[in-house]
């Protein structure tokens, strides 16, 4: 009965927040089973454990994972250390996404340890290597000074043959509340709020932003997947169409539509702009 309520409330919970695409993860180690689909767990008395959520993958990727290759994170620190480590050793592909980059030392240190990859496979004559790294264009643009987008321009005067860095742009952020709605306050219609930080076949999925309180003190959630090749895969290629129609940041900080993007988040059609956007999202 307990797991029928936890059950049902999940349904109209997804149904609510609007989720139309996530990931389940499954241990691959163990054999594979046929789950009970949705319509069928309503017609029974009780819903067991290993059940209650498979409606899921009637509406959601699945892939299938060792569970030995999960490891959680257990605090701030060990977190930075994690981003860095990975960052210096990957050879193929690193893939942040974030609401921003901090302007501070801890987010240096990040920064050259993207570096410090970069130099390497350069050294190595390695042209295998892509970065790719997607933030919010309103919180990574915040700052008269300093911003996310002054801490990663100088990574793409040195290395623009390896590094792009996209900006999105909310197309509900336009008119008289782009004129209105300044500062933090612009957060409120709405931004891009994926944290994923990949290295190679390997990666975080957390809860936090890459900043010098979430390097420090503020406890989040972090889960590092290692050699998970496919979802690695899968997530490489949402950030990548995310990018695809989102703003381009140039090495002297000024930034331009993405080559594939024909339609301008703010001051084109909105519903043009969704339309597109919802079309790359069908193909992918």
């Amino acid at each position: 009965m307990v797991l029928q309520r936890i059950y049902r409330f999940g349904q109209r919970f997804v149904g609510f927040m609007g989720v139309f695409t996530g990931v389940r993860l499954v241990s691959s180690h163990k054999q594979k089973k046929e789950f009970i689909r949705s319509k069928d767990l309503s017609s029974q008395g009780s819903v067991s454990s290993s059940h209650a959520f498979s409606w899921l993958g009637d509406i959601a990727p699945c892939f299938g994972i060792n569970g030995n290759n999960v490891q959680i994170i257990d605090e701030p620190k060990h977190f930075h250390e994690v981003l860095k480590s990975n960052a210096r050793k990957a050879t193929q592909r690193i893939v942040f996404t974030s609401l921003y980059l901090g302007t501070g030392q801890l987010e240096q240190e990040l920064v050259d340890a993207i570096r410090e990859a970069c130099h390497t496979a350069k050294t190595n004559g390695n042209n295998n290597l892509e970065v790719h790294i997607l933030l919010d264009y309103n919180r990574g643009s915040r700052g008269a000074e300093k911003s996310s987008r002054t801490m990663l321009t100088p990574l793409l005067k040195e290395y623009k043959d390896i590094i792009s860095v996209h900006l999105y742009h909310t197309p509900d952020l336009r008119g008289i509340w782009k004129r209105l709605l300044t500062g933090r306050m612009s957060e409120v219609i709405g931004l891009n709020h994926m944290k994923i930080y990949l290295f190679d076949d390997s990666f975080v999925i957390s809860g936090a932003n890459l900043s010098n309180d979430y390097f420090t003190n503020r406890q989040d959630r972090y889960v590092l997947f290692n050699n998970c090749s496919e979802l690695s895969n899968f997530f490489t290629d949402l950030v990548k169409t995310v990018g695809s129609f989102s703003f381009q940041l140039k090495e002297d900080n000024s930034v331009e539509l993405h080559p594939q993007c024909n339609i301008h988040p703010f001051e084109g059609s909105d519903y043009e702009f969704k339309l597109e956007a919802k079309k790359e999202f069908s193909t992918f």
